[in-house]
């Protein structure tokens, strides 16, 4: 399934895919399935709210998928289904990101 993703991003949204300098081919892959299986684990599926998960977690390099706000989000299951990046910006996670 990453791949299928990856393969989306490189396709329709690659100006979000990381540059090699900015970050390793492999690691934005596990990155990227890491996202994935947190979606996986609390019934993401829209490709909407995946998207917005791999994007977060990529700006903070990973560090989103075991934020504590990240995940108390995810658990209380506060977000509507397409609206995860509306969700994702209000737990705060993205506030301090240095890029």
């Amino acid at each position: 399934e990453p791949d299928a993703l990856i393969a989306f991003f490189d396709e329709q949204l690659s100006d979000l895919v990381p540059l090699p300098d900015e970050m390793r081919p492999s690691q934005w892959h596990g990155i990227v399935a890491a996202s994935l299986e947190l979606g996986r684990e609390h019934g993401i599926d829209r490709l909407e709210d995946k998207v917005a998960l791999v994007q977060v977690a990529t700006m903070t390099d990973g560090a989103a998928l075991v934020d504590e706000r990240v995940l108390k989000m995810l658990d209380a299951s506060v977000w509507q289904p397409g609206n995860m990046s509306e969700a994702l910006l209000e737990t705060g996670v993205l506030d301090c990101t240095h890029h």
